[in-house]
């Protein structure tokens, strides 16, 4: 089970307060998330993994999880990783598959089916849940409007299509775009949908250019932004779609 999604949460669903708590229900309902949060992560991602043994350093696997919640939703540069974290590369590879066989975290593959521009490979990770991101990263209220609310609403978007491809038993990979020169898409859905996600209310040309420049490449389906914008349009060919009815829509089957 994921934490709770959008749909499950129905009419009591809040985006800002979601960014900020993440989906675990005890933390939804609490009257004091943080102090659940502190708990959770001090019980489970550190007591539990130190109780299992799943790693032998446990201060140094600490120090991993400070690191890498600093550059959640980023490529995995292990160089940078293991200077920030004082973590032999060789040992964070261990690491890695610690948060992914215990769900704490999952990778996100390069979308690689390119000929026009050459894609980098590297993997980009994001934590399982928001709320522990933010508890782990020490971010603070996440605003509106703010840099971080950005990188929270992308975080939030690829939870959301994570777990309706699990639930939904859709075999389609999720996967993002970026090329040695540039051009960025945040996720790529099998070859049915890619997905640029911008936090701004409006959608100027310059946001597209990574979009038009995968569609040159016609292996993939169905072009989109989702943002804050009030009401959906079209602009050269790619839909720019509010949040909630890219909500509707995915949970309503009518995206993949």
């Amino acid at each position: 089970m994921f934490p709770l999604t959008s749909h499950e949460l129905g009419k009591s669903f809040n985006l800002v307060s979601y960014l900020n708590r993440g989906g675990l229900p005890r933390v939804v309902l609490s009257k004091d998330p943080q102090l659940d949060l502190k708990s959770y992560v001090n019980l489970y991602l550190t007591e539990e993994v130190k109780a299992e043994a799943i790693v032998r350093k446990f201060d140094q696997f600490v120090r991993f999880l400070d690191a890498i919640s600093l550059c959640n939703g980023e490529e995995l540069h292990y160089s940078n990783l293991s200077n920030d974290s004082g973590v032999a590369q060789r040992t964070l590879e261990g690491y890695l598959q610690v948060l992914d066989d215990t769900l704490v975290g999952f990778q996100v593959l390069p979308f690689l089916a390119t000929k026009k521009r050459k894609a980098i490979s590297r993997t980009k990770f994001y934590f399982f849940d928001l709320g522990v991101t933010n508890y782990l990263a020490n971010r603070g209220e996440i605003k509106p409007a703010s840099n971080l609310f950005g990188r929270a609403l992308e975080h939030f978007v690829a939870l959301e299509l994570r777990a309706y491809l699990s639930y939904l038993n859709q075999r389609s990979s999720l996967c993002y775009w970026r090329t040695k020169n540039g051009f960025e898409v945040d996720f790529v859905v099998g070859n049915q949908l890619a997905i640029e996600v911008k936090a701004s209310r409006r959608v100027s040309d310059q946001d597209l250019r990574s979009l038009k420049a995968l569609r040159e490449e016609k292996n993939i389906k169905q072009f989109m932004v989702v943002c804050q914008e009030p009401v959906r349009r079209i602009s050269g060919g790619i839909e720019i779609l509010p949040i909630a009815d890219f909500l509707k829509k995915l949970w309503g089957g009518g995206l993949i």
